[in-house]
């Protein structure tokens, strides 16, 4: 599988020169955006193997939205601690996110619980 899975600094969501992250922070302010990185994460971790993508496995596919999930928790992270989290966005290579994203098996089996109570 290709390691550039495109978590980083993805072109599709900049608008001018900056991204959409940037311009949540600025129209919602940094707790409203680090609520929405939170809530992207679980989205992702709820979605895996769920969702094929173009041209990939399932397995690879899975890489992808946990690597979505971990980009998402690390920006979340750092919004709220920029002093001791890095911004995922600077000089980390996507294949970090995959990696870290074995850290959330516990969101992950949370995530089953919920979804399958509201079956």
């Amino acid at each position: 599988m290709d390691k550039n899975l495109g978590l980083t600094n993805p072109e599709h969501y900049k608008r001018g020169r900056k991204e959409a992250i940037d311009m949540m922070i600025e129209y919602f302010g940094r707790e409203w955006t680090m609520a929405f990185c939170r809530l992207n994460s679980f989205k992702y971790h709820c979605r895996k193997g769920s969702k094929i993508y173009d041209g990939m496995t399932r397995a690879e596919s899975m890489k992808v939205d946990e690597g979505k999930a971990a980009w998402y928790t690390m920006m979340a992270r750092h919004l709220e601690t920029p002093e001791f989290c890095p911004d995922p966005r600077h000089g980390l290579e996507d294949w970090a996110f995959v990696e870290a994203a074995e850290q959330h098996a516990d969101v992950i089996d949370q995530c089953g619980e919920v979804t399958q109570a509201g079956d």
